[in-house]
């Protein structure tokens, strides 16, 4: 059961309610989660350190926000935390602690 999911024009990925990621489509980035493979043609489990929250889609990679509330970029090749405000981070995990 999928808990959140993207899609963008070639790729998609699910957040299970585990807080697993199964991505599919294209992979010719890196966009998801998964190297090494140019094209996933079925939902497939990605590794990832940490349980996820949620996920966002774009046209050549994915964001996706762990349930401590970092986020990650998946694209060409490496899975990093880009640079945001600080205040957007405290502001997502205040917000998720409510629920």
């Amino acid at each position: 059961k999928f808990v959140s999911l993207s899609a963008s024009g070639k790729h998609s990925i699910g957040i299970d309610e585990h807080g697993n990621a199964w991505s599919w489509g294209n992979n010719s980035n890196q966009e998801l989660g998964i190297y090494g493979i140019p094209v996933v043609p079925i939902p497939r489990k990605v590794n990832h350190s940490s349980p996820l929250h949620s996920v966002v889609c774009g046209p050549n990679a994915s964001l996706i926000i762990t349930k401590e509330g970092d986020l990650c970029l998946w694209k060409d090749g490496r899975k990093t935390f880009p640079e945001i405000p600080q205040a957007m981070t405290h502001l997502y995990k205040a917000k998720s602690a409510r629920k």
